[in-house]
């Protein structure tokens, strides 16, 4: 009888009513959630009061600040760090951001900068250019930097790079001949793509063909080692045809 009677006071439940209780755990779960998420937005307590920069020596902090644009008055979670790091990519002397968010108030902004490579001739404007040929400030004629000559480029704004074929193969000749250890002073490219290469000291090198440099370096090199032992001064080296070099006194 007590079987019985146990068995008929068991209730079956539905599907729905074995699931309520995991929809109430993710209910409060996502309460908790939108509290904190208020709770980060409005806090006073969790609004920028110190923002530091580093890693500039070029571009003043005041410049890398006004980029950012960090809001004192809005949460550090409510910051915009992609669009602030952005504008500060966008100062020509700036090659990468990193913008960190400090709990509680701080923000702080590492920056690293581009290297001047040389200095641009281009169309009658001497411009300061990094490896990368972007364009980092004009030239004021007193930078210790190789010129490359191309008066046929048209340089753009400083923070625009230079993409012309003969822009890039001009900084991979001066690239080529400075591991060789002739990095020239000067390097230019005449209208029928010919080198020519000014070292310091005023020796002229006349390189031809861009291609196979390593050749004429070679050569170079031992020509320049022999004539700056003799008390003729040589104006320029003549390396265009490699098999028969000339030596102008």
């Amino acid at each position: 009888m007590s079987g019985a009677y146990a068995k008929a006071r068991r209730v079956k439940r539905s599907p729905a009513a074995r699931v309520r209780p995991f929809w109430i755990l993710i209910a409060f779960a996502a309460a908790v959630v939108a509290g904190a998420a208020a709770f980060a937005a409005l806090w006073p307590g969790f609004f920028p009061k110190s923002v530091a920069v580093y890693g500039n020596h070029r571009v003043p902090t005041a410049e890398v600040l006004h980029q950012a644009r960090i809001a004192s008055n809005r949460s550090l979670w409510l910051q915009n760090t992609d669009a602030a790091a952005a504008r500060i990519r966008a100062i020509p002397y700036v090659d990468s951001v990193w913008i960190h968010r400090i709990p509680p108030s701080s923000v702080r902004i590492v920056v690293r900068e581009r290297t001047p490579f040389a200095i641009l001739d281009a169309g009658g404007q001497s411009v300061v250019v990094d490896a990368a040929l972007r364009v980092l400030d004009d030239a004021s004629g007193e930078e210790p930097l190789p010129v490359l000559s191309l008066p046929a480029v048209t340089a753009p704004a400083a923070g625009g790079f230079v993409t012309t074929a003969d822009a890039r193969g001009l900084r991979d000749a001066y690239e080529t001949l400075a591991a060789g250890g002739l990095a020239p002073a000067r390097l230019e490219l005449d209208g029928y793509g010919e080198l020519t290469a000014t070292l310091h000291g005023g020796l002229r090198l006349l390189l031809g063909d861009p291609e196979d440099l390593h050749q004429r370096i070679a050569l170079a090199n031992a020509i320049v080692a022999q004539v700056r032992k003799q008390p003729r001064h040589v104006a320029t080296i003549d390396l265009r045809a490699p098999s028969a070099p000339v030596i102008v006194y």
